[in-house]
């Protein structure tokens, strides 16, 4: 039977080709032969099978392991005495270029730093109640601060081995090479360059630096964190940064081979920064980011040292505000020389004063006699062998010499011809001298700083 195959001329276009039966097909309704199809049959000989057609399985002699030679195993990286730290798992021994290892070392720094004004912050705010602002305000300087030093700049690592170089005279001895050194690059006069990265970046990002921005943080937040708490509470371990570094190398891991450096040489700080440096520095870094720094908060920094001498707030605090308000004394503003004296100091003299002027301590004569007949006494030498005031009976001769009133004698006894509004501020005047005489002592801790944080 002829085949037949739904396929369309190319014609007349009729769909219909029967089979010629000579390996062509033709239209049904012109009888035109289709071009380019034809009828083919399998050959014989595809089904035939041979022998010479087997496939065959073709073994090979594995090799004997030989011994394995000492030279080998030194290529691998290691010396004689064994590997000298840990390796990661898994981890195939790639050649690493000059530019991954002051990449990893730049890298590591600044993420170690980073991570060290994130700690501080979050005790800042978690523990002593300080505002949520300060973790932006730390961002946002840290941030501008480290592009401004140039740091990733393409040109940074090369800079940093040419200065090294350029200083001969620093050529010392304990500059061989180990055995574990020579893939790491070194500069012409025989020195890691990891190392001299690590100290060309601790030398322009200080690891103090991280105090620094934090105290910047909570001044630009208006919060009453003084210099003096800063030191006090890093020395104290209550704000990370001395043992910050195991904190560090849990979130960052160990040294990689690109940065052979140990996390606690990297980001252990030899020394506290000063208090006298604190607001010097705090300035710099302002003015390298480009901030126009506001005066201290003087309110809150007032309202927490009347609180802590038991002073009354609501007597003081008006009367030094307006003092404060008339002068805009240029001290309460943070300034780079460290010569100046601290802004707390300028805080206090604001006070001492309203004091001197609301109490009636005038410094005549009349307010130091009143004192002759008072019961009221301190120990004439504290705890450094520095001479204290005293309020005692035997010194009413001296306050006797220049006084220009003789309304009060030796005894306390009042005239008739003294006001009783004066009265009443020498009694005012007698229980502040008696507050401030049971927080004398109270206030003075070993790291020489007066006033405290109050928790």
């Amino acid at each position: 039977m002829a085949d037949c195959i739904e396929l369309g001329c190319q014609v007349c276009g009729h769909v219909g080709l029967d089979d010629g039966l000579d390996g062509f097909f033709y239209c049904q309704e012109c009888c035109s032969q289709a071009v380019g199809i034809a009828k083919t049959a399998p050959i014989d000989e595809t089904f035939a099978y041979r022998a010479a057609q087997r496939r065959r399985l073709t073994t090979t002699a594995s090799p004997r392991a030989g011994p394995v030679h000492r030279e080998c195993i030194a290529a691998v990286g290691n010396s004689a005495d064994g590997p000298t730290r840990p390796g990661d798992f898994g981890s195939c021994s790639t050649r690493l270029e000059y530019e991954d290892y002051y990449s990893s070392v730049r890298l590591r720094y600044v993420m170690g730093v980073q991570i060290m004004l994130q700690l501080q912050c979050k005790a800042l705010v978690e523990d002593f109640q300080v505002s949520p602002l300060i973790v932006g305000f730390a961002e946002s300087i840290w941030f501008r601060f480290v592009a401004s030093t140039g740091i990733f700049t393409d040109s940074w690592a090369d800079d940093a081995i040419h200065q090294s170089e350029l200083q001969t005279q620093g050529k010392a001895a304990g500059c061989e090479r180990r055995v574990e050194d020579t893939a790491e690059p070194h500069n012409l006069l025989g020195q890691r360059a990891v190392l001299i990265w690590d100290r060309v970046l601790k030398k322009t990002i200080p690891l103090s630096y991280s105090i620094v921005i934090s105290f910047l943080a909570c001044h630009l937040a208006r919060e009453a964190v003084l210099p003096t708490d800063i030191v006090k509470l890093t020395l104290e371990g209550k704000l990370p940064y001395l043992a910050a570094f195991v904190e560090i190398e849990k979130k960052i891991g160990p040294p990689s081979d690109a940065c052979p450096i140990s996390t606690s040489r990297m980001f252990r700080p030899n020394q506290v920064v000063p208090v006298q440096k604190l607001e010097s520095l705090a300035t710099y870094v302002a003015q390298q980011v480009g901030l126009k720094l506001p005066p201290v908060n003087f309110y809150a920094i007032a309202s927490r040292y009347l609180m802590q001498l038991s002073l009354p707030v609501s007597k003081i605090l008006p009367h030094a505000c307006r003092i404060y308000e008339w002068s805009m004394s240029p001290e309460l503003w943070l300034s780079t020389n460290e010569k100046m004296l601290p802004t707390c100091a300028c805080v206090m003299s604001i006070l001492i004063v309203s004091i001197r002027i609301l109490y009636n301590i005038n410094g005549f004569g009349k307010w130091e006699r009143s004192w002759c007949g008072s019961s009221v006494t301190s120990s004439s030498v504290d705890r450094d062998g520095k001479a204290k005031p005293s309020f005692r009976t035997d010194t009413c001769d001296d306050y006797d010499q220049g006084s220009p009133s003789e309304d009060l004698d030796c005894t306390g006894s009042e005239h008739s011809n003294i006001p009783a509004d004066f009265q009443h501020s020498e009694f005012d005047a007698a229980e502040l001298l008696r507050n401030l005489d049971l927080k004398y002592n109270e206030l003075v801790d070993p790291y020489g700083n007066k006033l405290l944080i109050v928790n």
